[in-house]
C-alpha cells in the first residue's frame, strides 16, 4: 500500500487536490471518462452492426454512438482547459508551500546552508 501511494501519479493527484479540490476531481474525472469512451464508442458501433444485421431498429445504437463521438469530440478541449487551470493552481500552491518552507524558520541561517540552492532549483 505505501509503494502506491509513493507513484508519480499519485503524487501528482495528492497535488493537484490540495491545491484545488474541485479542479482536481474535474480533470480526474475526465481522465477517466475519456480513457472509457473510445471502448464504449466500440461497443456502440458493434451493437449498431448487429442491429442493421438483425433488422432491428438501430435508434438506441445510434444514440449511443453520436453520444460517444460528440462526448469524445468536445470532452477534449475541456479536458485541456480544466488542465491548464489546474497546472496554474497546482503551480502555484507548490510554489506557496516553498516560500512558506523558506521563510517560516526564524533568520536566515538555513537559508546559508550549502546545496539549497541546487535542492530548491529541484523542487521547482
Amino acid at each position: 500500500m505505501g509503494k502506491a501511494r509513493d507513484t508519480s501519479p499519485a503524487v501528482l493527484a495528492r497535488a493537484n487536490f490540495r491545491a484545488s479540490p474541485g479542479l482536481a476531481v474535474a480533470y480526474w474525472g475526465l481522465v477517466l471518462v475519456r480513457a472509457l469512451l473510445p471502448a464504449a464508442l466500440t461497443l456502440g458501433m458493434g451493437a449498431l452492426v448487429r442491429a442493421v444485421q438483425d433488422g432491428r431498429s438501430v435508434t438506441g445504437s445510434l444514440v449511443v454512438v453520436g453520444a460517444c463521438f460528440g462526448l469524445i469530440s468536445v470532452l477534449g478541449p475541456i479536458h485541456t482547459q480544466v488542465a491548464a487551470l489546474l497546472g496554474d493552481r497546482t503551480s502555484g500552491h507548490l510554489q506557496a508551500e516553498l516560500t512558506r518552507a523558506c521563510s517560516s524558520p526564524p533568520g536566515i541561517a538555513h537559508l546559508e546552508r550549502p546545496g539549497l540552492a541546487d535542492e530548491l532549483v529541484a523542487a521547482r
